[in-house]
């Protein structure tokens, strides 16, 4: 049973207490009201069996509304949000399904969910143009194509600051903050497992942002390529001042105890204390980053990084980088200002740096 009730207007925001009333907002969103701000007055516990539709709805016409308000958690804590949609075209599973770059949700804690959907699939937010701030989930968000504990994609220009993902989150992509960023994730931690097939991280999957101040503590393990306990393939932009500590391991190539690889990108002041393994077959396997390349117009740099994890891996094994320059590029790679302690062990091509 469950049923809508209209939350009250005050001060220009709708004030939310129950359930009812935030499915009602949501209905309200989605039927035009995407403008419209509203913050919790308390922990909410979902006690209906009406389905969710996240607000900010995609539908399978590959049209959506854009939620272009503020949700204020306030604080408070929405208990048992379920969101499954495999069956509905499999996409935009979230809290929120898209964030205009006006929208914002902050100081929100979704406890105990359970949000499962195919591709683009975010535990808060699947499509962000805006800010998510101050927001924490735990429970479970598992998709089969591109899959985030907090956001599914965070577009050029969106935030992501000061987020915690402790969720279990298993995707193909996938990332503990998000699966895919081109914006910028701020002081971020992850400390949920995460599992998927190839670009795989800790904090991002896929990475051509700004990744500032953030940690993953959890085990970061991917079925194929690319995996780090930070990001798990960065291609472009800056990775500065992050840490892992939890185990990262691939089953095939780029293995990172920061960044799976490095292709046209900056890491910057990282560290990783976590092991970092590779298969029987693994190749281009590091303490900080599995492989470092430039491209023909960017240039790579690992600069003032440390790794004091055990490093493991068939052949291009190294303490810091697995192999640099893999791909003569005419562009620079650059390893300066770094350290190994970790113990670094492998068949063939095995460094205590490169």
């Amino acid at each position: 049973a469950g049923r809508l009730e209209a939350a009250p207007l005050e001060g220009g925001e709708y004030r939310i207490s129950n359930a009812g009333q935030l499915y009602w907002f949501a209905a309200l969103v989605n039927g035009g009201e995407v403008s419209a701000d509203a913050a919790l007055t308390a922990d909410i516990t979902i006690d209906t069996d009406l389905p969710w539709a996240p607000i900010g709805l995609y539908t399978s016409g590959r049209e959506y509304v854009a939620y272009a308000g503020t949700f204020d958690g306030a604080g408070h804590t929405i208990y048992g949000l379920t969101y499954d949609n495999t069956a509905y075209n499999g996409r935009n599973a979230a809290f929120i399904g898209t964030l205009d770059t006006n929208g914002t949700v902050m100081d929100l804690t979704i406890a105990e969910a359970t949000i499962n959907g195919a591709t683009e699939i975010g535990g808060i937010v699947s499509h962000n143009y805006g800010t998510v701030s101050g927001c924490t989930i735990s429970g479970s968000v598992t998709g089969t194509g591109a899959t985030g504990g907090i956001v599914c994609r965070n577009m050029e220009g969106a935030v992501i600051r000061s987020c915690i993902n402790e969720a279990v989150v298993n995707g193909a992509t996938t990332g503990g903050i998000a699966a895919e960023n081109n914006g910028d994730i701020i002081n971020c931690t992850n400390s949920g497992i995460v599992t998927g097939t190839s670009s795989v991280g800790g904090i991002v999957g896929m990475n051509d942002g700004t990744v500032e101040d953030s940690l993953n503590t959890a085990a970061v393990t991917a079925a194929n390529t690319h995996v780090g306990g930070v990001v798990g393939n960065h291609v472009g932009g800056e990775i500065t001042g992050c840490g892992n500590l939890g185990a990262v391991t691939g089953a095939s190539d780029y293995i990172g105890g920061v960044a799976g690889a490095c292709v046209g990108a900056k890491l910057l002041e990282c560290y990783n204390t976590g092991a970092v393994t590779g298969a029987e077959k693994s190749e281009a396997v590091g303490g900080v980053v599995g492989a470092i390349d430039g491209t023909n117009t960017a240039e790579s740099a690992v600069t003032s990084c440390y790794n004091t994890g055990k490093v493991s891996g068939r052949s291009w094994v190294g303490g810091i980088a697995g192999v640099s320059g893999y791909q003569k590029t005419p562009m620079t790679v650059e390893v300066k200002n770094a350290y190994n302690t970790g113990s670094v062990s492998g068949t063939s091509k095995v460094g205590a740096v490169v």
